[in-house]
């Protein structure tokens, strides 16, 4: 039997532009470091670490590539993109994020907040685009619901012990709803109307592609008082109110906001990459202190 991989190595030969193995390969690694060291060890090592917890509990799908699907390897600027919301979430701070077409900020988004799903008593998280058949649609299997329907399927056996006791699909896995039994945790998702997240209480509230939300103005005012963190997510859209929402915040300092350029993208911009002067790995630091200082003092 061929040495299966040493799936805990982040650091040596770490291209994230190469196939890592498969993904029964993954779950066969997987299913032998839980043997070895036992579930705990293995839940609590993997929870050190947004690259191990991503290669060894996700998947990503891209039909464009074969195999089609792969285990979720981060891409540098991905791993920071997690960082940050991570930070935003646990300073009860918004987050304004302009990006590039397909750098995968959706899939990225999906497993921050699968992962807090999985793992925090009492998430709650509401979930928006553009349009509702977007957010979920059973005649469509790119949405954003789906995405993460199929990440939960694709947990390795030998992981869901731990983070998906007592889930029963059929019964935790609705339209527009995600529940954990364990954790009470939610992921619930909900059009883009005026009277938008109006009557709920969230942890985060997720506006993706709100570029092109064209009741974005009344949707922030409506939701202002249901979470501290609002994540607002989008390719650019001329002049309008997403890019005027984070002007401001650029200029008073009011939340972070991030850029993600497709040139960060080590496929996309192989031998096209030119450093920038606000690239995210290079000055997400530096962003986040800027804006919070006294808090990180």
């Amino acid at each position: 039997m061929p040495r299966l991989p040493k799936i805990l190595d982040v650091e040596s030969e770490w291209d994230a532009t190469k196939p890592w193995m498969t993904v029964q390969e993954r779950d066969e690694a997987v299913a032998k470091l839980v043997q070895d060291k036992g579930l705990e060890w293995t839940i609590k090592r993997l929870l050190s670490d947004w690259r191990l917890f991503s290669q060894c509990v996700f998947t990503t799908h891209d039909p464009r590539r074969t195999p089609s699907k792969l285990p979720f390897k981060l891409y540098p600027y991905q791993y920071k993109i997690l960082e940050c919301m991570d930070w935003c979430l646990g300073h009860g701070s918004s987050l304004g994020a302009d990006k590039s077409r397909d750098v995968g900020f959706s899939e990225v988004t999906g497993i921050w907040l699968l992962k807090h799903w999985f793992c925090d008593d009492d998430f709650q998280a509401l979930l928006t685009n553009r349009k509702e058949s977007m957010i979920d649609s059973l005649r469509e299997p790119d949405t954003l619901f789906e995405r993460m329907r199929m990440k939960i399927r694709d947990v390795p056996d030998a992981l869901k012990p731990a983070l998906l006791p007592g889930f029963d699909a059929k019964k935790y896995q609705t339209f527009m709803r995600l529940i954990n039994p364990e954790t009470g945790s939610t992921i619930t998702g909900e059009a883009p109307i005026r009277d938008f997240a109006r009557q709920g209480r969230y942890s985060v509230i997720v506006y993706d592609e709100c570029a092109f939300m064209r009741n974005l103005q009344q949707m922030i005012v409506s939701a202002s008082e249901s979470s501290q963190c609002h994540f607002y997510i989008s390719t650019p859209n001329r002049r309008n109110k997403f890019w005027r929402l984070l002007e401001d915040a650029r200029k008073n300092g009011t939340f972070p906001v991030i850029r993600v350029h497709w040139s960060e993208h080590p496929i996309k911009g192989a031998g096209l990459y030119v450093q920038q002067e606000h690239t995210l790995v290079e000055n997400l630091r530096e962003l986040m202190k800027k804006h919070v200082d006294n808090t990180l003092d």
